[in-house]
Formats: C-alpha cells, structure tokens, sequence
C-alpha cells in the first residue's frame, strides 16, 4: 500500500527507483502510480522486458515519470524497433551512434530526458538531453550474473542524484556492477572503495 508513511518517505528522497515488473497486477500498478504522483525525489525506471510481462506499450506508459531510464542493448533496441514498426524484432544497437540513435527515439516518445543502456561486458551508455558517453566495464571472470544489475543501478542513482559527471557515473556503475558478477552470490561485501562510494 502506498499510504501516508510511504508518500511522506518518497516526498524526502533523494532516489526513488521503480521497475516494469513492480507493476505485474492492476492494484500494483495502482499504488505505483500514487507514488509517482507526488514531488519528490529523482526517477529512476528500470525497465524489464521479460515475458510473459513484456508489454512494450505498458512500459513506454510507466518510463513517462521517470528522469531516467535504464535499460539493456536488447530492450533497447526492441522497444525503438516496436515504436517505428509495431514489431519488438529489433536487433540490439552495438555501435554508439546506433544507441545514441535508438535513445533519442525513446526520449521522444516518453518524454524521458535520460537514458541509460547497459551492454554486459562492453559497458554502458547514458543519453543525457542529446549528450551521449560511453564507458567500459572492467574485465572480469563472472562467477554469478545475479545482483549485477541492480549493483550498476545503485551506483548510477547514488552517482547522478550526487551531482557526479555522467561518464565518471558510468564507470562507478560498472566497476560496482563487475565486481558483483566476479563474486558468487548476489550482495558480496563490497571492497574498501566501493563501500566507500557508498556510504558517503
């Protein structure tokens, strides 16, 4: 339920991250969208294109809220194949102006001012108003894939609610997300910089 404690939290917040999958059944959905009425804190919008919860119109609709949003190479290019086509058969953008490209089209069509899309071992990218960077993941052996994600989007909400340049942003985000995949388990304790970056 997203009652007055909730609201009255989300109003003080520095971040407030929502995903697709959050919003499965019409009474989630429904306290999502309360959240998300109010003032409050930076949006942050994960999207998961996973069937059988991969409705590309119904997660156009929940990016509309959000200051950011992020995404991996694949939805990306399936969510801006569907908005030229109607078809999510869309291969995934490799080359940066191809997701450069393929962010801008998002940005358009929902009002989304940043875009930030994952690409595994070769980095991530943000799209920020027009401004494109790029950065590289560290080279790792991954033990464990589980948690990664959501390392990288802790390490991109602390760094841009912080203020931080948008490619040193990326790279905290990555190293954070790599060192995760490298550690069995999905919440490793963190070296000594990371826990840091952190807790500040």
């Amino acid at each position: 339920e997203a009652g007055p404690e909730a609201l009255e939290a989300v109003k003080h917040a520095r971040g407030l991250i929502y995903g697709s999958l959050s919003g499965r059944s019409a009474h989630n959905a429904g306290q999502l969208r309360t959240l998300l009425r109010g003032p409050g804190p930076v949006r942050f919008f994960d999207a998961n294109l996973r069937p059988p919860f991969a409705d590309p119109a119904r997660i156009l609709e929940l990016a509309g809220p959000a200051d950011v949003l992020k995404l991996n190479h694949e939805e990306a290019g399936q969510l801006s194949a569907w908005i030229e086509t109607g078809d999510i058969s869309g291969p995934p953008p490799t080359r940066p102006a191809d997701i450069s490209a393929a962010c801008a089209l998002l940005a358009e069509a929902t009002g989304t001012p940043r875009i930030c899309v994952t690409r595994g071992a070769d980095g991530a990218a943000l799209w920020d108003r027009g401004q494109f960077v790029t950065a590289s993941s560290p080279r790792v052996t991954v033990r464990d894939t589980v948690g990664a994600g959501d390392a990288f989007m802790a390490g991109m909400v602390l760094g841009l609610t912080r203020g931080l340049d948008p490619r040193q942003v990326l790279e905290n985000a990555c190293r954070i997300g790599a060192f995760v995949a490298s550690q069995a388990g999905a919440t490793p304790a963190l070296p000594a910089e990371a826990a840091r970056f952190f807790s500040q």
